[in-house]
């Protein structure tokens, strides 16, 4: 009996992600568009994966996190070019926790 409704509760479950992948598969592109970056937004605002005063490497410079813009995915790095502190700005994927 137990295990008949195991059965029952995962045919469900498929059904469910069936029908929500259908309804996502079939949405308005630019909806979809939309719903992804909140989706990402709130994983970033979950995890925070960089904080300032980080160190990080990014398009061949090392530097640290001096600004974070959650909005725009970006930071700012502080880094050293000619000897000169220059903040250069870089969105999270190019930018590599060190």
């Amino acid at each position: 009996m137990a295990q008949n409704r195991k059965t029952k509760k995962n045919k469900s479950n498929a059904k469910s992600w069936k029908s929500m992948f259908t309804f996502f598969r079939d949405m308005d592109p630019e909806l979809k568009s939309i719903l992804v970056k909140c989706a990402g937004g709130l994983v970033l605002l979950v995890l925070r994966p960089y904080k300032v005063g980080d160190f990080i490497e990014a398009q061949g410079f090392s530097g640290t996190v001096k600004e974070i813009f959650m909005d725009r995915e970006k930071l700012t790095v502080e880094v050293q070019i000619f000897g000169r502190p220059t903040p250069v700005e870089v969105s999270f994927g190019q930018a590599e926790k060190q």
